[in-house]
């Protein structure tokens, strides 16, 4: 009697706006194949995160990516569908802020330094403004009491 070892790999189908991230398992290297087409892992090669869609970047949404090679985080707001590269991770998905001209708005920036945008500018006469919070920019809640 004979006993025979075989690998079978399962074919995996990419739409053209999906992609999949495969990780070795035996040297950790990842990477990234984005559709059109049919991808069959390697034997030692794992995608737990499964087909992921990739993500649209307009005028009014950009995505928060975290480099996890080196630990950097960043906006990305080139328009078009985003694939991200290998150790990259999308962590969020931020609207875009519009600040009317009778508003304004208190933002604490990765520093830890409050800065406040006016929808009327610096001299009075804006007709509002718009932007995207930075990768570590938080809004701050002003609350009064009476």
């Amino acid at each position: 009697a004979y006993e025979s070892t075989e690998y079978k790999a399962e074919k995996i189908v990419l739409l053209a706006d999906e992609y999949i991230r495969l990780v070795d398992r035996l040297t950790g290297v990842e990477r990234i194949v984005r559709g059109d087409g049919v991808v069959i892992p390697g034997v030692w090669e794992d995608y737990d995160e499964g087909v992921q869609s990739a993500v649209f970047i307009d005028k009014d949404q950009a995505p928060i990516i975290l480099n996890k090679a080196d630990g950097t985080r960043r906006l990305q707001t080139t328009t078009g569908p985003y694939f991200p590269e290998p150790y990259e991770h999308i962590l969020e998905v931020r609207q875009l802020i519009r600040v009317m001209p009778h508003e304004s708005m208190v933002v604490r920036n990765g520093a830890g330094r409050f800065v406040t945008y006016s929808g009327k500018g610096t001299d009075g006469t804006g007709t509002g403004l718009s932007f995207f919070l930075g990768p570590f920019d938080e809004l701050v809640e002003l609350t009064f009491s009476t």
